[in-house]
Parts: structure tokens; sequence; C-alpha cells
């Protein structure tokens, strides 16, 4: 009886150690989508060289791209991707990497820029677990509010976790995209 009082608060306290930050879903954005506007005197024709350069920039792995760039109109939409911790193992060390793929839409006009990232999407990747490699699994939109059933037991707080770590890097790029709009320095040489 005593083991298995022993075992129960074991594993009672390494569940409750999780690795996975908690948030609550009130500081979660509803939809899960960032935007950035703001006015800025020049034209749009600077404002697009800019914002093209900072994707160009930006998007630079193979699973990034631009998908259309139309300067006329103003707009730059690309695809991107954050790597995020998959899986945990039993010392709190990720046993690969999974991914949450979103898109980038930026308009431009005379004075004025804005920035979106939307549709976000959770996908699984591949993890080593000792010698055998496996495929985690995708849970889906980041609009879903509850956590999938895939994980809702086993670690609750790891889709907490995966919006986290997306909402965090979201911001940070879009601070480091207004960065750029206000920076002085053109591209000329």
């Amino acid at each position: 009886m005593k083991k298995i009082t022993l075992y129960l608060s074991i594993v009672i306290v390494l569940l409750s150690c999780s690795p996975y930050k908690k948030i609550t879903n009130t500081t979660l954005p509803d939809p899960f989508k960032f935007t950035l506007v703001d006015s800025i005197p020049q034209t749009k024709n600077q404002l697009y060289v800019k914002a093209n350069s900072w994707m160009a920039k930006t998007l630079n792995s193979a699973k990034e791209v631009i998908q259309m760039q139309d300067k006329e109109a103003g707009k730059l939409i690309g695809k991107a991707v954050i790597q995020v911790n998959g899986p945990i193992n039993g010392f709190g060390q990720p046993l690969g990497y999974d991914y949450v793929y979103y898109t980038i839409s930026i308009d431009v006009k005379d004075g004025k820029y804005r920035c979106v990232l939307s549709d976000f999407y959770h996908e699984g990747g591949t993890h080593t677990e000792g010698k055998a490699v496996k495929q985690s699994t995708s849970y889906g939109s980041l609009d879903n509010k509850s956590v999938p059933s895939e994980i809702m037991f086993s670690m609750p707080n790891r889709w907490d976790g995966i919006k986290s770590t997306a909402m965090t890097r979201s911001q940070n790029l879009l601070e480091d995209f207004k960065k750029k709009m206000k920076d002085k320095n053109t591209d000329d040489f």
C-alpha cells in the first residue's frame, strides 16, 4: 500500500511540473490572429519596397515562401512557419519539433501599412524516441479553443504551450516588421 501511495504521489508531482506554460484563454486572441496597422509619412512605393525587403529576409527557409507580390495593389502575401517543441520526454526535453504554419499579409498605401498574421495551423513533426522515429499528431487550427482529444489527458498544457509560443513569436515578428518600416535607412548603396 505504501508503494502504491508513493508511486501515485510521484506521478502527481511529475504531472504537475509540466514544462508547458499554462495560459488562460482570456490572454489568447480570438480568432488566433495578429494585426499591426500604423501610419508613417512615406509613399506607397517606399513602404512596399521596405515590406518586400523585410519579407524576403524574414522568409528564409524552404518551408517559407512569398506567394504573391503585387506592387500596383501594394500587397504581399507569404506563408511562414514557427518551430515549436514537440512531445517532451520524462526529463523535460523535447524529442523533436512540431511546426505552426501561418499566413503573412501585408498591405501598403501612401502613409499607411498593415501586417496581418493569420490562419495558424499546427502540424506534427518527426520525433525520435530511443531508436524509433515517430510522427507526432497534427492538432489543426490554433483557432480551436479546446484541447485536442489526442493530448487532453496526457499533456493538456501542451496545446496552451504551442499557442503561447506562436503568440510570442508572432508579436516579436510584428515588432521587427514595425522597426523595419520605421527605419530611416534605405537599401540604396
